[in-house]
């Protein structure tokens, strides 16, 4: 069984992440709906957003930069989505609060989020 969990350490450590993410959203999904909630309405926590996630997009793409398999075109893919999030949340925060505070883009579904973190996850430990 062990074998065919990757030996990689960032991809374990990005599959941990994100299956440890991805089980927050159903355990405290009201939280996370709150969190959601409270960034729309204050552009200093989504500058505090784009904080967070310059480094983790930057290292990834810096430290990593590997396209060999599946496992690892996911993470880079993450990592180009991070630093795309982060220069957004750094350069444009109203654009983002804006987008964030319309009432087309429903909270409601809000467990679709961490099936995909749950799915990236299992993706990144065993592919």
């Amino acid at each position: 069984m062990l074998d065919i969990i990757n030996t990689d350490p960032y991809l374990l450590f990005g599959g941990c992440f994100f299956l440890v993410m991805g089980l927050s959203i159903f355990f405290a999904g009201p939280a996370w709906q709150e969190y959601m909630s409270l960034l729309s309405k204050s552009k200093a926590l989504l500058l505090i957003g784009g904080v967070v996630n310059l480094p983790i997009g930057l290292f990834i793409l810096m430290f990593y930069n590997k396209w060999d398999g599946i496992a690892e075109v996911i993470l880079m893919v993450v990592g180009i989505l991070a630093l795309i999030k982060s220069l957004a949340l750094l350069a444009k925060p109203d654009m983002v609060q804006k987008l964030l505070s319309d009432k087309k883009l429903s909270l409601k579904p809000f467990w679709i989020h961490g099936v995909i973190s749950l799915v990236v996850g299992i993706a990144l430990i065993v592919l």
